[in-house]
């Protein structure tokens, strides 16, 4: 399908921002062809992953493939206007230097020792290639088979779209360990090994396991959201706001009331400030104690589905340490999701080994503050100290406070949620950024209430 297929297929699942994007892109299609997501994203006035997540809601991989099809359209356009002598003699002469071009000798060669060949035939043109295929190779006594037909379209899309998504995630991971290795964490980390850890091939299994956990989570995160969409929009569309218990006009119509609300306001349209959000979470072996952990998941599923809904940009990283590895980052969820699966990740989260909380959050912060959204938050969730070989104490203590007090003059804001019972020291290293948690059923909710404190800006 090509881009306005996809827009017609696709429409009625749009969000009001996604339709102002789809419009932005039938407007400016040269624009997105050219430019990359970054520079098309700040010329419309559009965040990089709005534009993300629209490519997905089109069923595509992301942007890049988005800018492909549209490059693809317009060429369909140019050579329809051709005459049919031009068509054929341009087909032809393509044909001719593809095969100048590239080197099919692999090809070939897979060919030549293929037991058997399968082709896809998509259509009736499609199937007379494959017949003839299947003459020519015949004297080799090649066993060929070829399908046809709209219903295996959608299987090898799935099946190469996958595979595309593998290796970008592989991609990825590389790029995270480069970026891992580029941050100066100071002395108190000198000489330990930093790695960033991601599942780039999501198995069944972790599927299985959301699907098992996930159904109350998501009822939560949907009744929180609900409490937010409204606020939203009346902030945005402005207008008159009524039943209030103080004010300077009257409103007539609510004179009979008894309880006092009988003002109003008329509210000017707000500009809602774009959030961006990182979740750090603690993986010691500590938090196994009480299903802290299974706590802590459970709020990363809540806070990760809240703020999909919302068109929020949210990371989530866990950290640990090893006997001998040094510290073990994993990502659970990256700003830009290349196959949709960040939210089985999550299934992962889990008690480890220690704690050596200074690199972590040093390194969520690094990429949080790349961001460019007006308010970028950091939430922690910890069980306790920091504890590792060699970092412990008052010497960890002041590396914590000195990351957070770097990085807020970059303009982060902290959260640290504290879920076990060293609250007191938590407390003392984050100082005004701390949040006592004593019922862990509450984490989600808090977690929740503090975005939508900042949404409200």
């Amino acid at each position: 399908m090509n881009y306005e297929e996809r827009m017609n297929e696709y429409y009625k699942d749009f969000s009001e921002n996604d339709k102002y994007i789809a419009s932005c892109i039938l407007q400016n299609e040269k624009d997105c062809i050219r430019l990359t997501i970054h520079e098309f994203a700040q010329k419309y006035h559009v965040s990089s992953s709005a534009l993300s997540r629209f490519a997905q809601k089109l069923h595509l991989t992301g942007y890049s493939e988005l800018r492909s099809i549209l490059r693809l359209s317009r060429e369909e356009e140019k050579s329809e206007k051709l005459s049919l002598k031009e068509a054929v003699l341009a087909n032809y002469h393509k044909m001719a230097e593809d095969v100048r071009k590239n080197d099919y000798s692999k090809l070939f060669d897979k060919i030549y020792h293929a037991e058997r060949i399968l082709i896809f035939a998509s259509g009736y043109s499609q199937a007379r290639a494959a017949s003839e295929w299947k003459r020519i190779f015949l004297p080799l006594q090649k066993r060929i088979y070829y399908m046809h037909g709209h219903d295996m379209v959608k299987p090898f899309e799935k099946m190469a779209e996958k595979e595309a998504c593998k290796d970008l995630e592989n991609e990825r991971l590389r790029e995270l360990n480069e970026a891992a290795q580029n941050i100066s964490y100071g002395d108190i980390h000198s000489g330990v090994a930093i790695q960033v850890h991601r599942i780039t091939d999501v198995d069944r299994d972790l599927e299985t396991q959301y699907e098992e956990i996930s159904a109350p989570l998501l009822a939560i995160s949907k009744k929180l959201q609900k409490s937010v969409k409204q606020e939203l929009k009346d902030s945005q569309r402005g207008g008159k706001q009524t039943g209030l218990v103080m004010g300077r006009r009257l409103d007539a119509h609510a004179l009979c009331r008894n309880d006092g609300k009988v003002f109003y306001k008329n509210a000017l349209p707000n500009d809602i400030p774009q959030l961006s959000v990182a979740l750090l979470l603690d993986e010691s072996g500590s938090m196994s104690c009480g299903d802290r952990a299974t706590y802590a998941r459970a709020a990363a599923i809540i806070l990760y589905d809240f703020c999909q809904e919302l068109d929020i940009p949210i990371m989530v990283y866990g950290h640990s340490t090893g006997y001998s590895t040094g510290v073990d980052l994993y990502s659970y969820a990256e700003f830009e999701s290349f196959d949709r699966d960040d939210k089985y990740r999550m299934m992962d989260i889990s008690a480890r080994g220690s704690n050596r909380d200074g690199a972590a959050l040093r390194f969520v912060a690094e990429q949080l503050s790349r961001r460019t959204e007006e308010i970028r938050l950091l939430i922690l969730i910890s069980d306790g100290q920091p504890a590792d070989w060699g970092y412990s104490g008052t010497a960890a203590e002041e590396d914590l406070r000195g990351i957070k007090q770097e990085y807020r003059r970059k303009g982060l804001i902290f959260v640290a949620a504290a879920i076990g019972d060293d609250k007191e020291n938590i407390e003392r290293i984050y100082g005004d950024s701390f949040m006592d948690i004593s019922d862990l059923n509450q984490l989600p909710v808090k977690l929740a209430a503090t975005l939508k404190r900042y949404i409200r800006v």
